[in-house]
């Protein structure tokens, strides 16, 4: 069984022959080890990207725009930002919309024309896309709306512009929502097997705004950009990084059917009862204890309570290893000898 069919099989509980891994590495951490982590890597394998630089290329040091140690760039919004550690992505340094009056000036991007920091060719992504859907789940994006929206007027101020009911949060919202529109039939001209969206909604014990205010606002425009992927018969996939129990149930009613969440932050006990069964759970293993600071005892015990109470026979769980530059080398290969023992079923 190849990545592609193991990876759809979980989503769609069908039975895969082992507990797909995932293994995310960053560039900043293929910067780090190179030809150390290139070594490991080839002794294994993944059902994921493992990074995009590193075994194919081995060029670890070219870096794409916002990457590199004290560079600072705008990305297609109009938002600036500085990079404090290369080979990691860069802080929002200043947003464009200081206060409401900017909304009027503010220009999207085309998503048709330019992604984040530069031109897209659409092109050679449908070649790309038809290359990987041989071996490869293919995720297309979806792009973002409670991050894009933050990073163009600020976290505190949109906060509390949300807290004040200000109208220009549904201006914003909407606008947003349009844009990422586009870019989502675009990709649904492509054979993708999933639409995949990003929005960091939790802190370490909460949702970031009350639940409340998240479903008159954001709910409303996630299912309007939800819905026209499931029509097309493919899986809706959501990260969210932080503690996001209260709108699991949320995303699930307007057709979630994969799910990214922290595993630790949230509970793998609370995970389960909510999302077992219903969605396909890509689970992301510790990275903010376990990964960077346990022995490579803890990794694999990690990674067998994980798919012991979150796995079955049918599927419905990926294991997500996101693998920074302060994860030492022994416990990335302690995930991947974790996963050969514990992930067949």
């Amino acid at each position: 069984m190849n990545s592609r069919e193991r990876v759809r099989r979980a989503y769609d509980f069908t039975g895969p022959d082992r507990v797909p891994l995932e293994m995310r590495i960053l560039m900043g951490t293929w910067h780090k080890y190179r030809d150390e982590l290139k070594r490991i890597v080839e002794r294994h394998s993944s059902d994921g990207g493992q990074g995009a630089a590193g075994p194919e290329t081995g060029d670890y040091d070219v870096m794409p725009a916002g990457w590199s140690e004290g560079e600072e760039v705008a990305d297609s919004w109009g938002c600036v930002w500085q990079n404090i550690h290369g080979g990691l992505k860069g802080r929002l340094k200043s947003s464009p919309i200081r206060d409401w009056h900017d909304l009027d000036r503010l220009k999207a991007p085309d998503p048709l024309e330019v992604g984040e920091f530069g031109p897209v060719d659409w092109a050679k992504t449908a070649a790309q896309v038809e290359r990987d859907r041989g071996t490869d789940f293919v995720y297309g994006s979806g792009s973002r709306l409670f991050e894009r929206m933050h990073f163009l007027r600020g976290y505190e101020p949109l906060l509390i512009d949300i807290a004040e009911r200000n109208p220009g949060v549904w201006r914003l919202r909407d606008l947003i929502v349009d844009n990422n529109l586009r870019l989502i039939h675009r990709w649904l001209d492509l054979p993708v097997d999933c639409i995949g969206f990003g929005d960091d909604w939790g802190t370490q014990s909460a949702l970031m705004i009350r639940p409340a205010a998240w479903r008159e606002i954001f709910k409303p425009a996630y299912a309007r950009m939800f819905e026209p992927i499931r029509k097309a018969g493919l899986h809706v996939h959501f990260h969210s990084d932080g503690y996001i129990l209260d709108i699991i149930p949320d995303l699930i009613e307007i057709g979630l059917t994969g799910l990214n969440p922290q595993s630790l932050v949230n509970g793998l006990d609370p995970l389960a009862a909510l999302c077992r069964g219903r969605i396909c759970l890509r689970i992301d293993l510790d990275r903010q204890g376990i990964l960077p600071f346990g022995s490579p005892a803890d990794v694999k015990e990690h990674v067998r309570e994980v798919i012991l109470r979150l796995g079955s026979l049918e599927g419905g769980l990926i294991v997500a290893a996101n693998i920074g530059p302060d994860v030492p080398l022994a416990n990335i290969e302690a995930v991947y000898e974790a996963m050969d023992r514990y992930a067949p079923i």
